[in-house]
């Protein structure tokens, strides 16, 4: 597949790829669209447009709706986040995002469309069923998950901003954790002793270590010379999934 691409204006592109002759009329077929930026980077989107449209990944800007779009971009994250919080995303996509603001054409996404969507979640009813609406942290999260999905349609060149930059998201405070203290941390070891959950508590209390990180080691991370444990590994679990999975721990620290 081939694409060509000339300068219209300071900083604008059109970029043009061929799609072949219609086998009906003869005509040669093109797909066009207006890209903004420097040469180096029409060319980069230039090579990305021919990749979605070989893998037909491409949807024309102005024609698609909202729910449409999130479609595709879960379809390309999914082998881009861990398998929880790809569960976690499409909970929030299927049962908020979607039925609020699914139908809207994407280029006619408003900020107000987003405000009104973190309004209903927050005054409910709730789609489990459960009474009330969500705590302010889980719209602070669809608000999360909308800017992500967003930020991608600007560069697809689908959108012309992220709406989501305009809307304020809830407040939501972190809850206080309460620690063990020393007392606390024996009794709970006392508990233990003799028991398979001794050593892994051992680890949490002494490490800090998360649950996946301590169900992920293996003899090699450990180095007896040097007295260090070294964390390179997390096991995850999906709700409702059988199976685990091994992945990168969550940060580098």
């Amino acid at each position: 597949m081939k694409g060509s691409m000339r300068q219209r204006g300071n900083r604008s592109w059109e970029l043009r790829v061929f799609l072949g002759t219609d086998p009906q009329s003869g005509k040669k077929r093109y797909r066009s669209l207006t890209f903004h930026g420097n040469k180096k980077q029409a060319e980069a989107e230039l090579a990305k447009l021919i990749h979605q449209i070989e893998t037909g990944h491409f949807l024309p800007p102005g024609k698609i709706s909202v729910a449409e779009f999130l479609q595709k971009w879960r379809e390309y994250i999914r082998t881009r986040v861990s398998a929880r919080t790809f569960v976690r995303y499409n909970q929030l996509l299927e049962h908020w995002i979607i039925p609020e603001i699914g139908s809207h054409p994407l280029a006619r996404l408003q900020p107000l469309h987003v405000q009104q969507l973190y309004s209903r979640a927050l005054e409910g009813p709730r789609r489990d069923g459960r009474p009330g609406g969500l705590a302010p942290q889980s719209v602070v999260h669809i608000h999360r998950v909308l800017s992500e999905a967003l930020r991608m349609a600007v560069r697809w060149g689908l959108a012309a901003r992220n709406v989501c930059d305009a809307v304020e998201p809830p407040s939501a405070k972190k809850p206080e954790i309460q620690p063990l203290d020393e007392h606390q941390a024996a009794l709970l070891l006392d508990a233990a002793r003799g028991t398979r959950l001794y050593i892994p508590i051992l680890l949490a209390l002494a490490c800090g270590l998360r649950r996946g990180e301590i169900l992920a080691l293996q003899w090699r991370d450990v180095d007896w010379t040097a007295g260090v444990l070294q964390i390179r590994r997390s096991v995850e679990q999906p709700a409702g999934k059988a199976s685990v999975s091994i992945k990168e721990p969550k940060s580098p620290r």
